[in-house]
């Protein structure tokens, strides 16, 4: 099997990777100690607030890779309906 690493070749795919590149690093541990402080924001624990705006973030981050990068051709063409299947499905 060929496993290789498929790196983006728009400028829209490349602008998603470094998004979730960020997402992913604010939530290792060198970036979590900094909110691990004994303060409140909204009323929630500074870590938990960060916890909450990573997970925000996340999903933001997914959303809008979703409607900015299109599947590729072999995706959509693999999902699409076969004619001879739908022949012997409709008898």
């Amino acid at each position: 099997m060929n496993h290789r690493l498929i790196v983006p070749a728009t400028k829209a795919g490349k602008t998603m990777l470094v998004l979730f590149v960020a997402v992913i690093l604010a939530g290792v541990w060198p970036v979590v100690l900094l909110a691990n402080q004994a303060a409140l924001l909204l009323g929630l624990p500074l870590i938990a607030a960060w916890s909450c705006l990573i997970i925000l973030a996340s999903s933001g981050v997914m959303l809008l890779a979703n409607r900015l990068l299109p599947l590729p051709d072999t995706i959509t063409r693999a999902h699409e309906p076969d004619s001879q299947t739908q022949e012997t499905s409709n008898e």
